[in-house]
């Protein structure tokens, strides 16, 4: 099994978690049981909105952990625009 780096973030929302497909924008936000699941050539995003609907925890996966942190940060950066 290879390994794989975690980068773990939680981040204020001024949203509904339930715009959180059109806020991503992205052909590769995918709707799971639990959030959204972003898939990229480096990795993948899980999104999961805390019950008060006020923060995302952000969970991104990657071959190394600088990449991990990179799509954690691209995907925040877009949350903060909205």
């Amino acid at each position: 099994v290879p390994q794989f780096f975690v980068r773990r973030r939680t981040v204020p929302i001024k949203f509904s978690p339930t715009e959180l497909l059109s806020v991503l924008h992205s052909p590769n936000a995918v709707p799971q049981k639990e959030g959204v699941l972003v898939e990229t050539e480096n990795g993948r995003v899980l999104l999961i909105p805390q019950k008060s609907g006020r923060k995302l925890q952000i969970f991104a996966e990657s071959a190394s952990y600088e990449t991990a942190c990179e799509l954690c940060g691209d995907i925040e950066e877009k949350l903060r625009r909205h």
